[in-house]
């Protein structure tokens, strides 16, 4: 199984107080990212030797997250890894997500007829990740809804 690390770039800081406080995390507006964040966390990324096969993200530079994928080849143990140390490193709302994910292939109208086969199913598209082609296939993950018969509530998947 293909997953997603989700992040904001804001980090928090740390407290030396003493006592009970010592090393509390204190957190900043989520809004004010240091200049130069995403460079950061790609280095950091870089250094600890993670290859990404898929990055995207929303408002990244602001209040929305950057979200990546790790080589499928170094397994779900590493993304676990992966996450932990940007944890570590102060990075705030780390998750770890199992989107949909199929491998397309690497041709014209590829990635619409796999998003009209989960419009078949009952989904409802939120978001769409492209990652880099590999042998001719091509890396997607989806983030969908499961539609409602009734237009009650929605279900993430």
């Amino acid at each position: 199984m293909h997953q997603q690390i989700r992040t904001i770039l804001g980090r928090s800081g740390v407290s030396d107080g003493s006592g009970a406080m010592s090393h509390v995390p204190v957190e900043g507006d989520p809004v004010e990212i240091e200049d130069g964040a995403l460079d950061h966390l790609l280095d950091l990324l870089a250094r600890h030797d993670y290859n990404l096969c898929l990055a995207g993200g929303r408002a990244i530079e602001g209040d929305g997250e950057f979200v990546f994928a790790i080589d499928h080849e170094e397994g779900e143990e590493r993304t676990a890894e992966c996450a932990a140390m940007l944890a570590a490193e102060g990075y705030r709302q780390v998750r770890v997500l199992s989107p949909h994910v199929a491998w397309v292939d690497d041709k014209p109208g590829a990635l619409r007829d796999s998003l009209l086969e989960l419009g078949e199913q009952g989904r409802e598209i939120r978001e769409v990740f492209v990652g880099t082609p590999k042998e001719g296939k091509v890396l997607i993950h989806v983030s969908t809804v499961r539609r409602s018969p009734k237009g009650g509530a929605h279900r993430p998947s």
